[in-house]
């Protein structure tokens, strides 16, 4: 749309189009599910009475709900999306997944296999996050307790006798993980 003011040609451009995103964090115990809706259109304010504005003067609409399983918040954020919050628009709405672990030391369990034939210790540790996410794999080699020290500070747990099948699966998941 143009219009002329005062001799100068101004260009107005529609206002952006609305956002409404889900964002899921799903921890170990519970799911949260936060809603932010971001609208540009001044006409849109009567429509939600509660409502921020951002710094551009856009409306902005925040909501948490809590849920206490992973099922029940996947299944609220799929009627959600279906739905959508924003009136009288063709807005999408987009879903973001975050997979909250608990804070804590990352945890270090040793496995210990029989030597190799000539004689090399099969040793190493399985790091796991505080939440029991498995990270990789950290090998003793000859260097005892401390070729630990890579994985930072972890709490150990125990030792675990395994097949040598089991640490040379291991031995191929490093820790930390490649780039």
């Amino acid at each position: 749309m143009t219009q002329q003011a005062t001799g100068a040609t101004a260009t107005l451009s529609a206002p952006p189009a609305p956002t409404d995103e889900l964002h899921l964090f799903h921890y170990p115990s519970h799911s949260v599910v936060v809603r932010i809706i971001v609208v540009h259109d001044p006409k849109w304010r009567s429509v939600c009475q509660r409502h921020e504005h951002t710094p551009d003067g856009a409306h902005l609409i925040r909501s948490t709900r809590l849920f206490a399983s992973y099922e029940e918040a996947e299944t609220f954020v799929g009627k959600a999306a279906s739905v959508g919050q924003v009136p009288r628009t063709n807005v999408t709405v987009s879903t973001v997944r975050h997979r909250v672990e608990p804070i804590g030391p990352r945890l270090a369990v040793k496995i210990d296999a029989d030597n190799d034939r000539d004689g090399n210790p099969r040793r190493g540790w399985m790091i796991y996050t505080a939440g029991g996410q498995y990270l990789g794999f950290v090998n003793e080699g000859y260097n005892g307790s401390a070729a630990l020290t890579v994985a930072g500070d972890v709490t150990e747990l125990g030792t675990i006798d395994v097949m040598p099948r089991v640490y040379r699966d291991r031995e191929r998941e490093p820790y930390p993980q490649p780039l």
